[in-house]
């Protein structure tokens, strides 16, 4: 009955409507019929609207009162009686009730069962009739509150300000009765409530609205069970709980009736304690209710004279409106903070709000300088140039630290007690994912200063974050993935030590997006991945959660998950990202599914990123001014990847030089390796086709096959079918087929082996091209188109399969699959 839920149970039913995973559930929601309710419900809860972008499939029910001529046929078949003889009740009935269905059962069950207990449906409409003296009808549930005694009313009117439930303990000790139960018996008896666990239950939204006092009474009774709740009930020290909630929820709808600003400064706190512990439950709505209603009962001179609530009220009033996406009101309440600060310690939570509200605005580098500015007040100086020689200086001191450190040595490090340092390691946490996207020289410092303070300072929870990141610079950089791999694990043990779950979906997301996928197969780092990411909105981490998402697209793709499971994720994580306003988890998962769609046959040109979810170039536009190397490096790989697959290799060529830098700007990314892995090919590709370039072609790829072998040295699931395809294409160029053949065969096997059907349909076209313009063998290669041809529809690359069944005569016979794909593309390239 969503006519009475509240925000986060909204949420909830939204997170489960709109789960593409849940295949089973149908809900069943009612609301009253209300044009401005109506309106107002569409405009905050857009999922109950049939949208395809929501994969929500609504059917709406409207229910209206009975016509006369339905009320007479339901009359008749509850009284078991012929229509004609029930004719001139069903207009009396008709008359009184409008053809409200309670509202006829509850004149029948009163009329009908006036003065006997036997049920209904032994009653005709003679005897009903009998009982019926048209001159003095009156409202059976009106009738049935004038039998109660007054004291019966005043607890049903203390029990309908609560709410259609109302708890029996509170009634009965704000009204002082000895015994509830036995004063609202008469009620019970007459249907008007329902015993209910530890309270009672009104029969009907109608009963309870009948129960109500006059509007001009309802703030008085509410604060007087609010009053009561606080003096009596509520201790001092409750933080938490339904009774907390009952209290502040009394008093704020009674504050027109509070006139002396003491009491106003009492309700001020428990709205304060009612919005931190909505805060700690991620009910960031209900955080910012309570923590603005605080703030409108403090004084006019709240910041001049005041205690330390005022910085309090504001700072949970800036997270809570920063959760649900409100980043200019949540800026606004950080700054009011920041410019009435008393001491350095106001400042701490809503610096990190104001930071947080500015990089998911994508104003990333007025997040970073505001940041690097609030660390050198900490004490915490980086150089203000920064160079190759600068970061291998930093590189080698933290190294230095950690020389012959064990691991269990770390584990046992004392704790940080330092507050300046322990605030400190918060903001270059939070800076981490903005330097990544947008100031990549930067980030080793962010992550070695965590790390040298872990080791000089002591030991926090974030710690652990610090030396998982620390391990994917030496896997993504250094490209030593044992020892990454070892500082990964580290950085898990040290969750696991501080029992830190707000922690664990970061060092989860590093681990298993940025580190594991070098030595494990990439499925298995999906549902880390996805367990990290439904965490970190459990714990209102919404910036970690977003990160999560695209990592989980990224490694999605690269394990060769299916097209369609892939589109329905990504899609799912767009839509959650639109609604929570995270601007910059948008432009980086915008690209990565117009990709999917691209591949689905969903665009004009399969080679540009325009289509349903994004424009190329709005999207690189935007990258340009926003200064996001790494959404420029994003798209530039995805364009290369589409050129390279589509037979474009010039194409492929000119935007693969244009990531010269994706080693560092996407180090330790999984498309770093498949960056690698394309350029090679699409060398040896270049190579076959200008002879005048042959060499220098086949050089390069060779280094990058040479690249390929050091990460297969500590990565072979991941790395070993990717060198041999590699090494097929390189050795096919000489004079050695059945060495090629037999690179050819081992990287199907291998591919096939860890399911990576992408891969396995690529190697199978190659393989098949191979046989038949080099080795001569038609059989053969049409096996490996066939085998190709087949594996990229299973995977659900229509545009790809449909592509070679036009390059390939031995697949003429196979049914076109792509949907919008043009036979010629026109639009190949632009800068």
């Amino acid at each position: 009955d969503i006519q009475w839920a509240d925000k986060a149970s909204m949420e909830l039913l939204q997170a489960l409507a709109t789960d593409t995973e849940s295949r089973g559930l149908m809900l069943i929601v009612a609301t009253q019929d209300d044009m401005d309710q109506d309106a107002s419900m569409a405009l905050a809860y857009p999922w109950l609207q049939n949208d395809e972008k929501w994969h929500t499939n609504i059917t709406e029910i409207t229910t209206h009162n009975l016509s006369e001529e339905v009320t007479h046929e339901m009359l008749s078949t509850i009284l078991e009686s012929d229509p004609t003889t029930t004719q001139e009740l069903a207009e009396i009935v008709y008359s009184r009730t409008e053809g409200n269905a309670f509202r006829i059962v509850q004149f029948l069950e009163y009329y009908g069962n006036k003065g006997d207990e036997q049920p209904i449906k032994n009653w005709d409409s003679e005897t009903i009739m009998k009982q019926i003296d048209s001159n003095t009808i009156v409202d059976p549930v009106e009738e049935k509150f004038g039998f109660l005694s007054r004291d019966v009313l005043e607890a049903l009117k203390v029990g309908a300000c609560i709410g259609i439930w109302f708890p029996a303990s509170v009634v009965e000790q704000v009204m002082q009765f000895e015994n509830l139960d036995e004063t609202l018996k008469p009620a019970v008896d007459h249907g008007l409530i329902k015993v209910d666990g530890g309270g009672y239950t009104f029969a009907h939204d109608q009963i309870r609205d009948f129960a109500l006092p006059p509007v001009s009474e309802r703030s008085a009774v509410n604060l007087t069970v609010g009053r009561y709740l606080s003096e009596e009930v509520l201790g001092p020290d409750e933080t938490d709980g339904y009774m907390l909630f009952l209290t502040v929820e009394h008093l704020n709808r009674g504050l027109s009736m509070v006139t002396y600003q003491d009491e106003k400064n009492s309700i001020a706190l428990l709205n304060m304690k009612a919005a931190s512990d909505s805060l700690a439950r991620s009910a960031f709505q209900s955080a910012a209710s309570y923590a603005k209603k605080g703030i409108d009962l403090l004084p006019p001179d709240k910041w001049h004279n005041r205690s330390a609530l005022t910085p309090s009220l504001y700072s949970v009033a800036a997270e809570g409106e920063y959760g649900v996406g409100n980043y200019v009101a949540a800026m606004q309440y950080s700054k009011a903070c920041l410019e009435n600060a008393k001491s350095f310690k106001e400042m701490r939570r809503p610096y990190l709000t104001l930071i947080r509200s500015l990089g998911s605005q994508n104003k990333l580098q007025e997040a970073i300088d505001t940041g690097i500015e609030l660390l050198g007040e900490l004490g915490e100086t980086f150089p203000s140039k920064i160079t190759d020689v600068t970061v291998a200086k930093e590189f080698a001191k933290t190294a230095w630290m950690l020389r012959r450190t064990s691991d269990a040595a770390i584990l046992n490090l004392p704790v940080m007690s330092n507050n300046n340092k322990l605030f400190a390691m918060q903001i270059l946490h939070v800076l981490f994912p903005y330097t990544y996207l947008a100031r990549i020289d930067f980030t080793p410092f962010v992550v070695f200063r965590m790390v040298q303070l872990s080791m000089k300072q002591g030991l926090s929870a974030v710690s652990s974050f610090g030396f998982a990141c620390y391990g994917m610079i030496l896997a993504g950089v250094m490209d030593d993935i044992a020892q990454g791999y070892r500082f990964g694990q580290v950085g898990m043990m040290l969750v696991s030590k501080f029992n830190s779950r707000h922690w664990m979906p970061r060092v989860y997301t590093i681990n298993y997006g940025c580190i594991n996928h070098w030595k494990d197969r990439g499925t298995l780092c999906l549902h880390p991945l996805l367990h990290a990411h439904k965490t970190a909105m459990e714990v209102g981490d919404i910036e970690t959660a977003m990160t999560t998402a695209n990592l989980y697209v990224v490694n999605c793709f690269d394990a060769g998950v299916q097209l369609d499971r892939q589109e329905c994720e990504a899609r799912k994580f767009y839509n959650f990202m639109t609604l929570l306003k995270q601007d910059l988890a948008l432009v980086m998962i915008r690209p990565r599914l117009q990709f999917i769609l691209n591949l689905q046959g969903h665009a004009k040109n399969p080679l540009v990123l325009t289509g349903d979810v994004m424009n190329q170039e709005d999207t690189l536009r935007l990258a340009s001014v926003l200064q996001m190397p790494a959404l420029v490096t994003s798209i530039n790989h995805i364009r290369m990847h589409l050129a390279f697959l589509f037979g474009y290799h010039s194409v492929a060529a000119c935007l693969a030089e244009k990531n010269a830098d994706i080693y560092t700007v996407a180090f330790s990314s999984a498309i770093s390796r498949s960056h690698c892995f394309l350029e090679a090919l699409n060398f040896v590709a270049l190579a076959r086709s200008d002879e005048t370039t042959k060499k220098e072609n086949i050089t390069n790829a060779k280094k990058n096959l040479e690249r390929l072998r050091k990460w297969r040295k500590s990565s072979k699931k991941q790395v070993c079918p990717l060198a041999s395809l590699v090494e097929a294409e390189i050795v096919s160029t000489s004079d050695k087929p059945k060495r090629a053949a037999t690179f050819y065969q081992s990287s199907i096997q291998e591919f096939g082996m860890h399911n990576c059907i992408h891969n396995e349909a690529l190697a199978n076209e190659l393989a098949g091209n191979f046989y038949k313009m080099i080795n001569n063998d038609q059989q053969q290669a049409q096996e490996h188109h066939l085998q190709a041809y087949d594996l990229y529809v299973k995977w659900g690359a229509d545009a790809k399969a449909d592509q070679l069944k036009r390059r390939t005569p031995c697949l003429a016979t196979k049914r076109s699959v792509s949907i919008e794909t043009a036979t010629t593309y026109t639009t190949i390239f632009s800068d």
